[in-house]
């Protein structure tokens, strides 16, 4: 562990009391630091906005660059609390194993996943990030983005020697937009041999992705083109119930 981080982090979890500053003598105080050391932390600190100084009483509480931090936290912490009955419902219905993804950049990171009965599996770790383009749940993301997002994507992106699955920019691009036209993404053996995904999007009350949820599984078990389409329209039930529950308008 990086002894700096820890510090830092420590340093915050101290100097977070309601409506209370801290001079550096306490905080050296506190923590059994030198003043030299906490000074240099919160200088990296007060650079960021994660504290803020007092310059006239000299003193130090944390700064305004956490609210959003705090913000995009509890968003998350909600979704995963509404997104687990889903998930496992999406589970149950399909008897695949459901996925419910997030953006971390230019890559889709594996928030939550509800396993089926089924012994056979796709493996996907928690928290692990595969770039937006790979496979039919974070394309899915990728489909919503912003028209400069999405070019830059393309441009810088797309073109990096580890950016897998590789594939032309022009057939993602039509991929991208029958995303949009369907609601509804499609995946086969794209970065997984003989894997399928489908994938739809969440949206939040603004109508914007938070995220998006999915089935993976293997090809064996899909029994007919009928199956598949039925597949389809569950997860798509399940992603509108999501986008309902965490403020999207019921049509």
């Amino acid at each position: 562990m990086i002894q700096s981080i820890l510090r830092a982090s420590e340093l915050m979890e101290v100097i977070k009391v309601p409506d209370k500053e801290f001079t550096i003598s306490d905080l050296s105080r506190e923590m059994e630091l030198s003043p030299s050391t906490i000074h240099r932390i919160l200088q990296t600190l007060c650079k960021i906005r994660y504290v803020i100084k007092d310059e006239r009483a000299h003193t130090y509480k944390l700064g305004p660059a956490l609210i959003s931090l705090g913000l995009v936290s509890q968003h998350n912490l909600c979704l995963l609390d509404f997104s687990k009955p889903i998930l496992n419902k999406l589970s149950i219905k399909t008897d695949e194993d459901a996925f419910l993804i997030i953006k971390s950049e230019y890559k889709g990171l594996l928030l939550q996943e509800s396993q089926s009965s089924n012994p056979l599996k796709i493996v996907d770790k928690y928290g692990y990030e595969r770039y937006l383009h790979c496979g039919a749940i974070r394309k899915t993301l990728l489909a919503y983005q912003s028209d400069d997002f999405i070019k830059y994507y393309l441009s810088q992106v797309l073109t990096k020697d580890d950016a897998y699955p590789k594939i032309a920019p022009q057939d993602l691009i039509s991929d991208l937009e029958l995303i949009r036209k369907t609601g509804i993404s499609f995946s086969h053996g794209e970065y997984i041999k003989n894997a399928i995904g489908i994938g739809v999007p969440v949206f939040d009350f603004n109508n914007n992705i938070v995220a998006s949820i999915g089935i993976v599984f293997s090809d064996l078990r899909l029994k007919s083109d009928d199956h598949l389409e039925k597949l389809k329209n569950i997860v798509k039930h399940y992603g509108k119930e999501l986008s309902i529950l965490i403020g999207v308008s019921p049509k």
